[in-house]
């Protein structure tokens, strides 16, 4: 190599010397960063300022500036290490220390056969709520969605293995939908009743029992076994959920027995006593209770009092009847103004009606005239359809069968209702038309039929409107409607 080579050499390696080292001079310094941080912050000032002052408001100061010279000096300078301090945690195996999440474990699935038939049984179980919930015929859905829904579930039961038990489970357990929690709990109490019934009484609601799939599934079983199953239930699990053991019994039509009957009347819990007092509408020796209705037909607590006059109304108290009139027509006793207009004599229904009439009678009292099936309900109810709607049309349903009823229909119908007589769903209110409403009209108007029939005739077993349609159709066979006057006021002793 030339000596002019070597000589160009050195002075490009001095001029990339001094040029290092007055970049690092001026890195040491520091300024630039203070001032670029200084006239961001300012930047934001201008641009908030008019919004703070149009609010009344002082912008926020900037911050300091920083002093540290070595803010904008790198690792390398500051002679530390180029890699980040180690976070201590990972030190040691932090899942040595902390438990692991839980892992959800996977729903057991069913068998291709068992999907199959239990698909197939919920189907038919939601066609069958569907036809008994409506305007019905007990006949035709007895031998028609009633049949297949029981034939779906022989199947279903007959395809059950013991591996089936955990996805039916689980199934009852977080339903995809109220009607599988019914099918999976039927299918379960065939094969595994106990284990079943455990479960089911875990899930057993504290209130809203209308709308308790649970309730449903237990007040559909059919087991050889099930009536004295669920009474050694109740009577053991009284302590838990007993308002819900009440109401299934009652809908079982189950006598509760005097053991149990006696925890629920002799309670301190208002709740416990009403339901004692329903209970009463099963009891075949309700007769005898004659001194605990008695004990509580002053009782201060409205929904007692009710409870009481309602279950001395079934053993004829002269007592219950006078208190059930003299609070026919206050404005928050709907039940017992229900149980006036149904079992007053015609006088004391028109002064229902009439009371029904003014403008400042509560909202239930238009319901109350429909019970009395007279026909100046029907000129009432069509007068209330620009008022109250739904519910007047609910009436009209209930006393002549015709819903979309106007003044124009009344005008030409008139005269046929013109009489003394009940009417009811468009016939009269005797037994067959007592036996036609219960079967084809809506579930507030057959309730309101049966706590008549109910009182009327007491030594009758409690009708199980929420069973099958068959059993009911049966139980109505037995009645003895045609025994039974529907135009005779309490006491029956009067006309």
């Amino acid at each position: 190599m030339s000596s002019a080579s070597i000589v160009v050499l050195i002075g490009a390696a001095l001029a990339l010397i001094f040029a290092a080292a007055l970049l690092l001079w001026r890195r040491r310094r520091g300024v630039p960063a203070v001032k670029r941080g200084t006239r961001r912050w300012t930047n934001e000032r201008t641009m908030y300022a008019a919004t703070y002052e149009q609010l009344g408001l002082t912008p926020p100061e900037p911050p300091p500036p920083t002093e540290d010279a070595t803010a904008c000096l790198g690792f390398e300078e500051l002679g530390l290490d180029l890699a980040p301090p180690v976070d201590a945690t990972t030190l040691v195996k932090m899942d040595t220390l902390l438990p692991a999440p839980p892992a959800e474990a996977p729903a057991p699935l069913m068998s291709s056969d068992l999907t199959f038939h239990f698909e197939v049984a919920v189907n038919a179980y939601a066609q069958w709520r569907r036809a008994m919930a409506g305007p019905r015929d007990l006949v035709a859905i007895a031998a028609g969605p009633e049949r297949g829904w029981s034939d779906a579930m022989m199947m279903l039961v007959a395809q059950f293995t013991a591996a089936d038990s955990a996805p039916l489970l689980a199934c009852v357990r977080d339903p995809p939908s109220p009607e599988a929690r019914v099918v999976a709990a039927l299918a379960l109490l065939e094969h595994r009743e106990t284990e079943t019934l455990t479960l089911l009484s875990e899930l057993l609601p504290e209130a809203d029992f209308e709308r308790s799939e649970v309730l449903d599934a237990l007040a559909l079983w059919r087991g050889p076994t099930a009536d004295a199953t669920l009474r050694s239930a109740a009577i053991a699990q009284f302590s838990w959920r007993a308002c819900a053991w009440a109401r299934l019994l009652v809908r079982r039509g189950l006598d509760p027995g005097g053991e149990l009957l006696t925890r629920y009347l002799d309670s301190l819990d208002p709740a416990l006593v009403c339901a004692g007092f329903e209970l009463l509408a099963v009891d075949p020796e309700r007769q005898y209770r004659f001194s605990a209705i008695v004990a509580r037909i002053h009782e201060a607590d409205p929904r007692v009092h009710d409870a009481a006059i309602t279950a001395g109304l079934r053993i004829d108290m002269d007592i219950a009847w006078a208190q059930c009139q003299d609070l026919a027509m206050a404005p928050d006793r709907p039940r017992l103004s229900e149980l006036a207009a149904s079992l007053a004599t015609l006088e004391g229904q028109r002064r229902l009606i009439a009371w029904a009439r003014d403008d400042a009678a509560p909202p239930h009292a238009l319901w109350c005239a429909a019970l009395t099936g007279r026909a100046e309900a029907i000129e009432l109810a069509l007068a209330r359809l620009d008022t109250h709607p739904k519910l007047a049309r609910a009436c009209l349903t209930h006393l002549c069968a015709n819903p979309d009823a106007d003044l124009d229909w009344w005008q030409q119908a008139s005269a046929r209702f013109w009489t003394d007589g009940r009417w009811l769903a468009g016939g009269n209110f005797d037994a067959e038309g007592v036996r036609l409403g219960i079967a084809a009209l809506g579930a507030r108007h057959r309730a309101a039929l049966a706590r008549e029939l109910g009182i009327r005739a007491p030594q009758l077993p409690a009708l199980r409107l929420d069973g099958f349609a068959h059993e009911l159709t049966t139980e109505l066979d037995a009645a003895g409607l045609a025994a039974i006057d529907f135009e005779r006021g309490f006491p029956w002793s009067s006309t």
